[in-house]
């Protein structure tokens, strides 16, 4: 059996109800991107209307954490793993980061309903990731210190399939 196969067929059978709750709150993530996109910096600054936009946004960091996740579990995507927990700084300004963010959520989504490689879902979603904490990292209230060091914690000490 070709390992991508088997690799789609684990995703689709292991992560299906996963799958479905990234796809219910990506929806909600482009809402969030469709209005960042056109905030200034000085709203970026108001905590009144960055947070609500982070807690509307929590559950599809929380989600494509878990596909990250759970995708690296196998071990020829580790280095992929590796490279997710290496946040690097993206130096665009917020709204470009948006925009770009919104093209690659709707990417993943057409992947993973088009059964891609692992690898290349692992690879976008990443990407995503990173976005997000740069996008979040100029915006008042931001709690991604404290996110992305749980995250990271709660990867290193977990080795199985979050549900």
């Amino acid at each position: 059996m070709n390992l991508n196969n088997f690799f789609i067929k684990s995703l689709n059978r292991n992560n299906h109800a996963l799958t479905i709750s990234l796809e219910k709150s990506s929806e909600q993530i482009v809402e969030v991107l469709t209005k960042l996109k056109e905030m200034t910096d000085d709203e970026y600054a108001d905590i009144t209307l960055t947070m609500p936009l982070i807690e509307k946004a929590i559950s599809f960091q929380a989600e494509l954490f878990k596909l990250i996740h759970n995708l690296s579990l196998e071990s020829l995507e580790f280095q992929e793993y590796k490279n997710f927990l290496f946040i690097s700084v993206l130096h665009s300004n917020a709204n470009s980061l948006a925009v770009d963010m919104n093209e690659n959520v709707i990417k993943l989504m057409s992947m993973i309903k088009d059964s891609k490689p692992t690898k290349d879902i692992l690879k976008i979603s990443s990407n995503i990731f990173n976005t997000w904490i740069n996008i979040t990292s100029k915006m008042a209230g931001n709690f991604n210190e404290f996110t992305l060091k749980t995250l990271i914690e709660e990867s290193r000490t977990n080795n199985k399939v979050i549900k």
